[in-house]
C-alpha cells in the first residue's frame, strides 16, 4: 500500500495503459481519478476500480459531461 493518502489523476484512463496504470495505483492504495474523452468507457474503467479506492469519472470536458 505505497500510494495510501495519495491522489492520482489518470488521463486515457478507461483503456489499456491509463486502465492499468489506474488500476495499479488504486490496489496500491490511491485515490484515483479516472479522466477520459469517452465518458461510458470511464465510468465503466471507474465500476472496475471502486472495490480497492475511491473513483471519480470525467468525461470531455469540452461537452460539459465532467463529473465530480
Amino acid at each position: 500500500m505505497r500510494f495510501i493518502g495519495r491522489t492520482a489523476m489518470i488521463t486515457g484512463a478507461a483503456r489499456g495503459i491509463g486502465r492499468a496504470s489506474a488500476l495499479r495505483l488504486a490496489s496500491e492504495g490511491a485515490r484515483v481519478a479516472i479522466v477520459d474523452l469517452d465518458r461510458h468507457a470511464a465510468v465503466d474503467a471507474a465500476a472496475a476500480i471502486t472495490r480497492t479506492a475511491p473513483v471519480r469519472a470525467a468525461g470531455d470536458s469540452r461537452s460539459g459531461s465532467v463529473r465530480t
